[in-house]
């Protein structure tokens, strides 16, 4: 294990000279859990970015509440669909705004499933660590 991480390391100035500038094509898959008064909640998230121009992108990702609205209730989802606008700053950052229209849908243990229908503004900056 020890050697492997070694050679692994090794190998980062290398494999980091000849990375691709930064974009938004790419998919992501979460998994975690919320530990909230003594109960414990999963977090399961799956979404996607794709690039619609040279700074235009779009993104969604669909899954449980409370990777977007915090602890989820029993039973809880989510949906977010949205838009934005990124710039390289060099060589090895971005800069991003976006919109997102999100649906929330939660189960209430007297009351039914209730559904809310918002929006939420994103700043975002993403930086490589990488030699020059």
């Amino acid at each position: 294990m020890k050697r492997s991480m070694w050679g692994a390391a090794c190998r980062w100035p290398a494999l980091t000279r000849h990375a691709e500038p930064l974009n938004y094509r790419y998919g992501d898959l979460k998994s975690g859990e919320w530990h909230t008064n003594g109960r414990r909640f999963r977090n399961d998230t799956g979404g996607a970015h794709v690039e619609a121009g040279k700074h235009i992108h779009l993104f969604g990702s669909i899954g449980n509440g409370g990777s977007c609205v915090g602890p989820p209730l029993d039973g809880s989802r989510n949906a977010r669909l949205g838009m934005g606008d990124h710039w390289l700053i060099g060589e090895h950052s971005m800069l991003a705004l976006e919109a997102a229209a999100l649906r929330t849908s939660d189960r209430w243990r007297d009351q039914g499933r209730m559904a809310h229908v918002g929006w939420r503004a994103i700043v975002e900056y993403r930086c490589r660590f990488a030699r020059s």
